[in-house]
């Protein structure tokens, strides 16, 4: 399981070639971005790969704004397609400077191993 943080950070996929020359899967077909606008955040789920492969994706974001905690839970299945970018999930969070917030983002491919992205608010 990989957990990656970092503010703004994008993990990028990336496809590897094998020694008989065939290429392999992304590591990270899908991942978390992360953008702000004022009070603002915008959490992106976004599907990429450089080979044909399907997988599973669960997002679960939390905050504790003063305004009001909140918690949303979004999931699904894609096939991703290559030089294709697809969004697959879309959340804005509101008054998100005024607390704290936690986006977990697990992805289960096809081929390759499960992994994990968290980002959360000092990020």
């Amino acid at each position: 399981m990989n957990i990656v943080t970092g503010a703004g950070l994008v993990v990028a996929a990336f496809a590897s070639t094998a020694a008989d020359g065939t290429e392999q899967p992304d590591a990270q077909p899908v991942r978390l971005n992360v953008a702000r606008a004022g009070d603002m955040l915008k959490l992106t789920v976004v599907g990429n790969a450089s080979v044909p492969v399907a997988a599973r994706y669960t997002l679960h974001v939390s905050s504790d704004v003063t305004s009001g905690g909140n918690r949303s839970t979004q999931s699904g299945e894609v096939r991703l397609e290559p030089g294709k970018t697809v969004t697959l999930i879309s959340i804005a969070v509101g008054n998100a400077r005024d607390g704290n917030w936690l986006a977990v983002l697990d992805v289960q491919p096809s081929t390759g191993a499960a992994y994990r992205i968290e980002k959360r608010t000092a990020d």
